[in-house]
């Protein structure tokens, strides 16, 4: 009984790993297709090209992984059906749910595979994809990517730090102000033309600063260096500059948690946290819901399967994109907005799986 689960992963692995190379080589092509006068009015050199879609796979493999998961079930077990080998499975004993079981171990690993490709390779590529298009193709100056400019951050439990610009290889924060409030009113500024990273904390050598009470202004010049305990890093200016949806899951946790100690909404960045397991399960999840719809098929007709996968993936990235929209607007839970999609599909797939036919 040993063979009959090797030799179904095989047919599964040759198919997901066509459709994988398949897909990905499409969307290179359709990319450069539309991008190539860009790179030739720019004069980029071969190297960054390579560079470029090379940081793009990672980035094009997380997308297309549930799709190719799906179509690769839907073709691996049409195939098996159409030349009558399930009949043959359960003549030598082999049930449904052993089949069902030696897939789902692939989906398993898939959906692991998935989150750790993300975390790992394909948010640092993007970002280094997109470091390049800035550069190369939009022609911005390579000096600012050391130079992260017009940064705002929340200090709770009653500061707001803006830094003009931060230059990250000295550490040095330029224009800086301080603003203090108590009860959404500003009691001081502090305006400051540096601020150096000391230590632990951060260190204003000179500046002004206004302090506001009855409506009346204070105007004190700093004369000697004040210290201020900021619980941010030079990493979290870093940070700073990227919007949510370009930080790793780490990262995404502790910007959801520094705006919830700040008193801000984090209902949209949550369900995007979520999101962020939520979506590489879905090779799993698909996977369970499309078994029993080919189960029993015998069609030989390549377009049917192609057709149910293409219903299958309409009907559940609709069901995200609800769940997403949910809970942005928060009209429902993160958990639930970010598993709506999941949710539905284990419970259909169940479903499906007892009333198919043994």
């Amino acid at each position: 009984m040993r063979i009959i689960p090797k030799y179904i992963r095989s047919k599964f692995i040759f198919q997901y790993l066509f459709l994988i190379i398949a897909i990905i080589i499409l969307f290179l092509v359709l990319d450069l297709v539309e991008n190539l006068d860009k790179f030739i009015d720019k004069r980029v050199s071969t190297n960054i090209i390579i560079q470029y879609y090379l940081y793009y796979i990672p980035y094009i493999i997380i997308l297309v992984m549930p799709m190719a998961t799906l179509m690769a079930t839907v073709f691996s077990l049409s195939s098996l059906a159409k030349h009558n080998e399930i009949i043959a499975f359960k003549a030598l004993g082999m049930s449904m749910f052993q089949i069902i079981k030696t897939m789902l171990s692939m989906g398993v690993m898939l959906s692991i595979a998935a989150f750790f490709i993300a975390e790992t390779l394909a948010i640092p590529a993007n970002r280094k994809m997109l470091q390049i298009k800035n550069e190369y193709l939009e022609r911005n100056n390579p000096q600012n990517y050391n130079q992260i400019r017009n940064i705002q951050i929340q200090e709770p439990p009653d500061k707001v730090v803006t830094i003009g610009y931060y230059d990250k290889n000295k550490k040095i924060a330029k224009h800086v102000t301080v603003e203090t409030f108590r009860d959404n009113k500003l009691i001081s500024r502090l305006d400051a033309p540096s601020m150096e990273r000391a230590g632990n904390a951060w260190v204003i050598k000179s500046g002004v600063q206004r302090i506001f009470q009855d409506d009346r202004e204070h105007l004190t010049n700093i004369e000697k260096p004040l210290i201020f305990p900021f619980k941010f890093t030079p990493r979290q200016i870093v940070l700073a500059q990227l919007k949510p949806d370009e930080m790793n899951f780490s990262e995404l946790a502790g910007f959801i948690r520094r705006v919830r100690e700040s008193g801000g909404e984090t209902f949209q960045w949550l369900t995007d946290l979520h999101f962020r397991i939520s979506f590489p399960a879905s090779n799993l999840v698909i996977m369970l819901f499309s078994i029993p719809l080919v189960y029993n098929r015998r069609q030989k007709s390549l377009a049917a399967g192609f057709g149910i996968s293409l219903a299958v993936s309409f009907v559940y990235f609709g069901l995200v994109k609800i769940g997403e929209t949910m809970g942005h607007k928060g009209t429902a839970n993160p958990i639930i907005a970010a598993w709506l999609g999941n949710l539905i599909m284990i419970a259909s797939g169940i479903i499906f799986t007892l009333r198919a036919r043994k």
